[in-house]
């Protein structure tokens, strides 16, 4: 990896384990849906073309049936 890129993905880690109260992005950790959210939706703001495109979001992940698998259609 390029210096830049080491320096732009640390920066993001150090990010990342601000916003979920955690030490060490790298590891196993429990996201709060509210801030990844959050986090999404900045990003989808900040891209020319995923603002274009419609991205239906849940508001809260947790506790809600995804109904995701094999036995029923999406």
């Amino acid at each position: 990896m390029r210096n830049n890129t080491r320096l732009a993905f640390n920066s993001l880690l150090a990010r990342l384990s601000e916003l979920n109260g955690v030490d060490d992005a790298t590891k196993t950790f429990s996201i709060a849906p509210t801030v990844q959210q959050k986090l999404e939706t900045k990003i989808q703001e900040s891209s020319e073309f995923l603002s274009k495109i419609n991205i239906i979001g849940v508001t809260e992940m947790e506790g809600e049936k995804l109904h995701l698998g094999i036995t029923s259609p999406v």
